[in-house]
């Protein structure tokens, strides 16, 4: 596997085209990485609804916000 330099310098070689085909290829990638980041997350949801006490999803959702996520609100994941 080659190193962020390498690929770095291969795309500084590549014609303006070529860098628009990696640029569109690298965000329809990101799309599909947070489209399935977003799929799990939603998925942990449902596999662990209920299973916390009101005190527990209180600390939970503290927890969260002190990680640097902000405050959780209704559907924000």
């Amino acid at each position: 596997m080659r190193t962020v330099e390498e690929i770095e310098h291969a795309i500084e070689r590549l014609r303006p085209r070529d860098i628009d085909r990696v640029a569109r290829w690298l965000s329809d990638y990101q799309k599909e990485i947070d489209k399935e980041r977003k799929e799990r997350k939603i998925a942990a949801i449902r596999a662990t609804a209920g299973c916390l006490t009101g005190e527990e999803g209180e600390d939970f959702a503290k927890a969260v916000e002190e990680i640097g996520n902000g405050p959780m609100e209704d559907h924000a994941w």
